[in-house]
């Protein structure tokens, strides 16, 4: 059991961290002809503190330290996301769609939140049942895990009203916006769950803290990108690739 969620999260660690690349890289080729993005530069941050707390987390679990029921529960919720997101934004850095339409709202779609949620529930009822009175809440890192929860709570609402939005202007959704949206929450979960269980380790401690910051300023990017604050310079957020876009952009949706 160990083995196999050590794996899974090391392989999620390098998923964000994969994603945190190829922001950087679009961030830096985007630069030369069209300005700073905010966005690819928030998303880059977040992959850097996302990216290491799992992999920190996994080698220890594959040195032996027990992961629990409820932590590899949240790590098999948030997996599905960052991997179908990933592979989105690879085959955009190859040339190819970068997304998929999905028309209208299909059951498994509209289950799939419903679902998430119990789920959610069940794990973090059980965290807390196994917690059992040792939660710290002066400890640092758990400090540090219940604050980007908040923040990332915060992050994926934006970016599922503008999908909402999207919606009803286009008949369907976008895979790439939707799994970019259901990342967040499912990140919040699980260092909700690391928190309640398991938080506390001099490593992930290091790296937990510097998502504090850079949760902050993923967070006013994008509240800043919903609300026409700011404008950032392809306006489709690491959704696609940094040529002209072949439909509108989910910040460019009107507000009628």
């Amino acid at each position: 059991m160990n083995v196999a969620i050590g794996s899974l999260s090391v392989a999620l660690g390098l998923a964000y961290i994969t994603l945190g690349v190829l922001a950087t890289l679009e961030v830096i080729e985007g630069h030369k002809t069209l300005g700073v993005s905010r966005f690819g530069i928030g998303f880059a941050l977040m992959a850097s503190s996302c990216g290491p707390h799992h992999l920190v987390h996994g080698h220890h679990v594959l040195l032996g330290v027990d992961a629990g029921r409820e932590l590899a529960m949240a790590i098999l919720l948030g997996t599905p996301t960052a991997v179908v997101f990933l592979t989105l934004r690879i085959e955009a850095m190859l040339g190819g769609r970068g997304d998929r339409f999905i028309a209208g709202s299909p059951p498994w779609l509209v289950a799939t939140p419903i679902i998430f949620l119990i789920a959610a529930g069940v794990v973090i009822g059980n965290a807390a049942d196994r917690a059992d009175g040792s939660f710290d809440i002066r400890s640092p890192d758990v400090l540090a895990n219940l604050f980007v929860t908040v923040t990332y709570s915060l992050v994926g609402w934006p970016l599922l009203r503008t999908q909402f939005r999207r919606r009803i202007e286009a008949g369907g959704w976008s895979a790439s916006g939707l799994t970019l949206a259901a990342i967040f929450p499912t990140c919040a979960l699980m260092h909700l769950t690391y928190a309640i269980v398991d938080a506390g380790d001099a490593h992930t401690t290091v790296v937990d803290l510097w998502g504090v910051p850079a949760s902050l300023y993923f967070l006013w990017v994008v509240r800043a990108l919903y609300h026409d604050a700011i404008v950032d310079w392809n306006r489709r957020p690491i959704v696609c690739v940094t040529r002209p876009a072949r439909r509108s952009s989910p910040w460019e949706s009107s507000r009628s």
